[in-house]
């Protein structure tokens, strides 16, 4: 079944597997097992009482990345990629996952390029900030502002 992948860009490493488990366990109520780990990955699955709710795939670089980003107006460099990759026909999981990175962004001051292949650039939070595509913004980002 192909995905919608909701990615999040880290300028810093913020994440191990058991701190993001943890985050979206408490954030979605949901368990959440390691599948599988390959070279900097960890694929993970998030089940609720109904079921399978997503996939998720934390990467952490040994060397600095870079993401050409309008919404920042340049280049993004990065060390971790979050992605939470849910199933189309899911829609109101969206909004949850868009929730949980920007809530976790604005709590722990962490900076942040939230994107997908779909919209490219989202938003992008610095000091618990959110600066948002504007196009997105004015076609969905009501559901998503906490």
């Amino acid at each position: 079944m192909s995905t919608l992948d909701y990615d999040a860009l880290l300028r810093d490493v913020i994440f191990d597997e058991d701190s993001l488990r943890n985050a979206i366990s408490e954030s979605f109520s949901c368990d959440v097992f390691v599948s599988e780990r390959y070279d900097n990955t960890v694929r993970m699955e998030a089940y609720s009482d109904k079921g399978y709710l997503f996939g998720i795939f934390l990467t952490t670089y040994p060397d600095e990345r870079e993401w050409d980003s309008d919404i920042v107006g340049g280049i993004y460099p990065y060390n971790q990629h979050v992605c939470i990759a849910i199933n189309k026909g899911k829609g109101d999981v969206i909004a949850d996952a868009m929730r949980f990175y920007i809530r976790y962004a604005k709590n722990n001051n962490v900076e942040m390029l939230i994107k997908s292949y779909m919209d490219d650039d989202i938003c992008y939070i610095r000091n618990s900030n959110p600066k948002w595509n504007e196009s997105f913004y004015r076609n969905h980002a009501r559901q998503y502002i906490i």
